[in-house]
């Protein structure tokens, strides 16, 4: 029943993992929404749904998708104080920054910052804070940019720093304050005055100390721009230089092209323009947005001219025309489809509406084709069992009857008159006193019937055991018959007796058929027993010197009954039918006209390993 009830299992998991990688993107964004919905009531429930939605979301192979869905996992679980599996969710997003739109990947930072200032390592928080606004300003996402603001602020003013605190808070005034403007500064350093801007950044770099940090390249960052737009050049070029410096030491990018673009106007006004020419082309090296294209065509038009480059000049101009016009109809093109991208959400918020209300239709074909599903899969099931059980029912009944041939032929060779001899002559020994022989027989007896024993119970034995037994048993008979006959055993040299396995008991019935006739009132008889290694197989041969036989129909048959008894017959059927391996008997003896010399048993047995 075990069995029965891990196959059914396995079956339904099977068919509901089929329905669920049908679920589509749409789902998703359902399951999203039902998620934050249960933002303020039930936390749990909203990681149930999160999750879901992500697991959809991997079905379906969206980056973008699956990346909000790391972000919404990412929040739950800060939510519910397991931040370092918060962290390990925004994994995957870090991984593809590159593939990911700025508001995502400035989620990304802000909820990697907020894991940080949750666990009091503030320093990691404000650099992922500040990142998130990098990423934020680039969306403009002036709600993103106003949060991350306020919590830098908050973490100043935690570490007691309240000037610096206050600044970050104007920041996100600021930014909330034009959060529903359409144009807008692309950086938060034009919120303030310059000049005020350079106090205030002067201040920070104070509380800040001089460990090379992503907050201090942004603080001198801000001061080399404040610096160049009240007219201080020289100092705006020292201050955004160290700000680079800064960046190379922590491995930090973001921002590079504008820092270069800088030392170029600013060496441009200083007279500079072979300095300007080298830092255009390390901002053209490592541009940050589109927009920094124009303004390096414009400034390569200005420095060309000062350098009386007229030819060089003009075609910087043409080339900040053409980009200029080419950028604004990108942006007039951005903007269109920010119109239309706001058109599908509506159209789509009303297609979620339709979707909802043909749920149940949709229901109630899927039970439908579930029921036809786990139909299909229970007949199979079913006859699978069938063809199980029946199989282990067959082998079952193979083994009960290879276990009765074993009973049968352990019964044979454990056989009363041979016991009754073999005890009368240890008895005999006893007698006489004779410590020697009564030792040796009760040994060769012991290791017999241990060997009889053990091997009743096993399918193949090592060659090496299949001689002690045979050895065994000769030396007792040789004991029993006074020795009225003699025998040898050969083993070729080549076979590995350890490794080689035959079939046990069943050299031992013939042996004893030439101990018991084929011997049998001779003064002096003769066995021998050879293992042999030919080509594949394992023969052995059991010969005598008895008076044979002659070979006729008649008499063969007579004598192959003899000795390969039902019990062998049945051996060897079994061998060929349950382990695929032929067992093959050949019994010769004198020709017609011949003297008679004998019977030759060879068993041929193809070679195995232990």
């Amino acid at each position: 029943m075990k069995d029965v009830a891990l196959l059914i299992c396995i079956a339904i998991l099977a068919g509901g993992y089929v329905l669920h990688g049908q679920e589509s993107d749409q789902q998703a964004e359902i399951l999203l929404e039902k998620a934050f919905s249960f933002n303020n009531s039930n936390l749990d429930s909203a990681l149930v749904y999160s999750d879901r939605a992500h697991q959809l979301a991997v079905l379906s192979d969206d980056v973008t998708m699956i990346a909000r869905c790391n972000n919404a996992n990412a929040y739950f679980l800060m939510m519910v104080d397991r931040i370092d599996d918060s962290a390990k969710a925004l994994k995957f997003n870090l991984e593809n920054t590159k593939s990911l739109s700025p508001a995502i990947n400035g989620e990304t930072h802000y909820n990697l910052a907020s894991g940080f200032y949750l666990k009091e390592i503030y320093d990691r928080s404000i650099e992922e804070y500040l990142t998130a606004i990098t990423y934020y300003e680039k969306a403009a996402n002036r709600k993103g940019i106003a949060k991350s603001n306020l919590q830098v602020g908050v973490i100043y003013e935690k570490l007691g720093k309240q000037e610096v605190a206050s600044y970050f808070y104007d920041q996100s005034i600021s930014s909330s304050e034009r959060a529903l403007e359409t144009h807008s500064s692309d950086s938060i350093s034009e919120y303030l005055p310059s000049s005020s801007l350079l106090k205030i950044s002067s201040a920070m770099l104070k509380e800040v100390g001089d460990e090379p940090s992503v907050t201090l390249s942004f603080i001198y960052f801000n001061m080399g721009n404040s610096s160049r737009e009240i007219g201080q050049c020289e100092e705006s070029i020292g201050y955004i230089t160290r700000s680079l410096e800064i960046k190379e030491e922590v491995g930090y990018r973001l921002n590079l092209g504008k820092s270069y673009l800088l030392l170029a106007d600013c060496h441009l006004q200083l007279g500079n323009p072979e300095a300007a020419l080298i830092n255009l082309d390390l901002a053209r090296q490592n541009l940050d947005e589109r927009q920094q294209i124009l303004e390096i065509e414009d400034l390569l038009a200005r420095t060309y001219t000062t350098l009386d480059k007229p030819d060089a000049a003009v075609s910087a101009y043409r080339r900040y025309i053409i980009l200029k016009d080419s950028v604004g109809q990108l942006q007039e093109n951005e903007r269109i489809a920010e119109i239309t991208a706001q058109f599908e959400n509506d159209k789509q918020s009303r297609e979620i509406e339709l979707l909802k209300a043909d749920n149940q239709l949709k229901e109630a074909q899927l039970s439908n084709q579930q029921l036809v599903l786990f139909g299909s899969i229970l007949v199979f099931v079913l006859a699978s069992m069938a063809a199980y059980f029946g199989y282990k029912r067959v082998r079952a009944k193979r083994q009960l009857a290879y276990s009765e041939v074993s009973r049968q032929l352990l019964q044979t060779q454990l056989n009363p008159h041979f016991l009754f001899n073999a005890l009368t002559g240890i008895q005999s020994f006893v007698k006489k006193n004779d410590t020697d022989k009564t030792t040796g027989y009760i040994r060769n007896f012991s290791g017999l019937m241990r060997n009889i024993l053990e091997h009743t119970t096993e399918k193949f034995i090592p060659l090496e055991e299949d001689i002690d037994t045979i050895e065994d048993y000769l030396s007792l008979q040789q004991m029993v018959h006074n020795h009225q006959f003699e025998y040898k055993l050969e083993v070729d040299p080549q076979l590995d007796t350890e490794l080689d396995c035959i079939p046990p008991m069943f050299t031992q019935p013939f042996v004893e058929n030439a101990v018991i006739h084929g011997i049998k009132g001779l003064e002096k008889g003769s066995i021998q027993v050879a293992y042999k290694l030919k080509d594949d197989s394992v023969e052995v041969c059991i010969r005598d010197n008895g008076k044979g036989f002659e070979i006729g129909a008649k008499n063969a048959n007579r004598l192959h009954r003899s000795m390969a008894t039902g019990i062998t017959e049945e051996r060897v059927k079994f061998l060929a039918k349950s382990e695929s391996y032929p067992v093959d008997i050949a019994i010769t003896g004198s020709r017609p006209g011949e003297e008679l010399g004998g019977t030759e048993v060879v068993l041929i047995f193809p070679k195995k390993s232990c």
